[in-house]
C-alpha cells in the first residue's frame, strides 16, 4: 500500500489566500479517487531560496492511503494532479511525497 503526502498551499505566491472552492475541490477529487483524504490541520513550512532569501508558507496536509490501487495508477494521478495544482494555484512548485507503509496486524 503507498501512502501519499499532498501539501496543499494556503496562499497564492503573491501572498493573497487560495479560495476555499479550489481547495476543496482538490480534496474531493482525492476522495473520489481513492475513497479517503485525511486533513492534518494547517501548518507552516520554512526554506531558503537559491538566492538566499528566507520563506515560510502555511500549508494543509491531506494524506492518502491507496489500499488495493495499482502503484502506477496512483502515481500517475499524482503526477497529473501535482501539475494541475501548480498551475491552477499558481505555485512554482507543489510538494507530493510517496512512502510505502503496511497496516499493523
Amino acid at each position: 500500500m503507498l501512502e501519499f503526502d499532498v501539501y496543499l498551499p494556503r496562499y497564492y505566491n503573491d501572498g493573497s489566500l487560495i479560495e476555499a472552492e479550489k481547495t476543496s475541490h482538490i480534496t474531493e477529487k482525492l476522495v473520489r479517487e481513492f475513497g479517503d483524504a485525511t486533513s492534518i490541520n494547517e501548518v507552516s513550512g520554512a526554506w531558503i531560496r537559491p538566492e538566499g532569501k528566507r520563506m515560510v508558507d502555511r500549508i494543509v496536509i491531506i494524506r492518502i492511503l491507496t489500499f488495493d490501487k495499482p502503484h502506477e495508477e496512483c502515481r500517475a494521478f499524482m503526477e497529473i494532479l501535482r501539475h494541475d495544482m501548480e498551475v491552477n494555484l499558481k505555485q512554482g512548485m507543489v510538494l507530493i511525497t510517496e512512502r510505502e507503509v503496511r497496516v499493523v496486524p
